[in-house]
């Protein structure tokens, strides 16, 4: 599974550094269970006529993150 993180940061005084970054993943063919679910109720019949089988799709998520250190 694929990611991308980028992070930058600065240098605020000899012992304090703050820093920013950001983060993506990306992952293809994913099987949610949501999306498994077949909401479709017939009382009418026993069985499933429905086609059964997995649905997939591709997931991505991203995400910031933020920092503070403190060197003594």
């Amino acid at each position: 599974m694929p990611e991308m993180t980028f992070t930058v940061g600065h240098q605020l005084t000899p012992r304090w550094r703050d820093s920013l970054g950001y983060s993506v993943i990306y992952w293809t063919q994913v099987a949610r269970a949501g999306q498994q679910i077949d909401a479709h109720v017939d009382l009418g019949t026993t069985e499933s006529t429905r086609p059964q089988g997995w649905q997939d799709a591709d997931f991505w998520t991203q995400g910031l993150n933020f920092g503070l250190d403190y060197r003594y």
